[in-house]
């Protein structure tokens, strides 16, 4: 597994990643609700804002996408705003190997504590985060927020 990060000029990757976030939405919310909820312009103009005002970590392996992690930095916060590992590569190490990297690109640009915002449905990465010690320190009826002190 390699990993890198996206570029702007990569339009088929580009993409591939906003569909992939548009798959994340489908399996957390379900089929109508994730599809419905975004455009795939408005995902793949995500994509891109990510590109130019924070980074997007890809992890492959001979050319083909095993996941993707969007990062930004609002403030002293890193956030992680989206996490997706195709469903044949998970509990590979993938999505850890992405959260590290993500961990120390946001060192090198001094934040102070890591978040994530999710769907209160998605266990799955609530408990990914919360092995690295991530936990919720604001809920809503519908989303919450986990988030840990990062040591530089």
């Amino acid at each position: 597994m390699h990993l890198r990060h996206l570029t702007p000029g990569e339009p088929e990757i580009i993409l591939q990643v906003a569909s992939r976030m548009r798959s994340t939405l489908v399996e957390v919310l379900g089929e109508e609700r994730g599809q419905s909820l975004y455009s795939l312009d408005w995902l793949r103009d995500r994509v891109l804002f990510h590109i130019e005002s924070g980074r997007v970590l890809l992890a492959e392996d001979e050319g083909e996408l095993l996941g993707h992690c969007m990062l930004r930095v609002e403030g002293e916060l890193g956030l992680y705003a989206t996490s997706y590992v195709r469903p044949e590569s998970r509990r590979s190490g993938v999505a850890q190997a992405l959260i590290s990297a993500g961990e120390v690109w946001f060192k090198s640009r001094g934040v102070r504590h890591l978040a994530t915002d999710t769907a209160l449905g998605n266990t799955k990465l609530i408990r990914l985060f919360e092995a690295r010690g991530f936990v919720v320190v604001h809920s809503t009826e519908q989303m919450l927020r986990l988030q840990k002190p990062l040591s530089l």
